[in-house]
């Protein structure tokens, strides 16, 4: 949610640029799901917004891009 309310705020800022652009980071999990569902379903919704706001907006010459950040690394600890 912390997603919407911070765009919804940028908005008006967003649509007076010439260069506006949404930058969301999400984890690997949406592409390889943990077996959590928070990790399961929370970066598939910032996709999802993401998506859905660049269809709307874009228009409108605001640019939405999603970056997926690298999964979890195995290490000495991890195994």
């Amino acid at each position: 949610m912390s997603h919407v309310r911070l765009i919804r705020a940028a908005l008006p800022y967003l649509r007076q640029s010439k260069a506006a652009s949404v930058l969301t980071i999400t984890s690997y999990s949406v592409k390889q799901p943990f077996p959590t569902w928070y990790f399961q379903q929370h970066p598939g919704r910032t996709v999802g917004l993401t998506k859905s706001l660049a269809l709307e907006l874009g228009v409108a010459g605001i640019r939405f891009n999603s970056i997926l950040r690298p999964g979890p690394k195995q290490n000495a600890s991890t195994i």
